[in-house]
């Protein structure tokens, strides 16, 4: 499992790939990017606990859910403390759930 700073800085950083991929309208791109800059363990790392801490938003789908339950998430990581997690001072809600799903759907887990 990855640690609090380093899972932060990631999901950053796939922030940063999805506004410059985004003219593509096209998830396998920013996927395929995201694989290509953080290795494929950390990128779905990164998504599972992202799912995690959006456990109550109905829209990533089920079937994303179950794909990503086989990936341990660090517990710590999903506390809604900023003082405790830095993934809630990340921009969780810059990148819409849908696409969120759109991404997940894209992994290769």
């Amino acid at each position: 499992m990855t640690d609090l700073v380093e899972i932060a800085k990631i999901w950053n950083g796939i922030i940063e790939i999805y506004k410059e991929t985004i003219p593509q309208n096209n998830p396998k791109v920013t996927v395929v990017a995201v694989y290509k800059k953080f290795g494929k363990a950390k990128t779905n790392e990164a998504f599972a606990t992202i799912a995690a801490i959006k456990k109550h938003d109905g829209r990533i789908s089920p079937r994303n859910r179950k794909k990503l339950s086989s990936i341990p998430v660090n517990p710590d990581c999903t506390v809604w403390d900023r003082m405790v997690n830095p993934m809630i001072g990340c921009n969780l809600d810059y990148i819409h759930t849908a696409h969120i799903d759109n991404m997940i759907t894209e992994l290769e887990v």
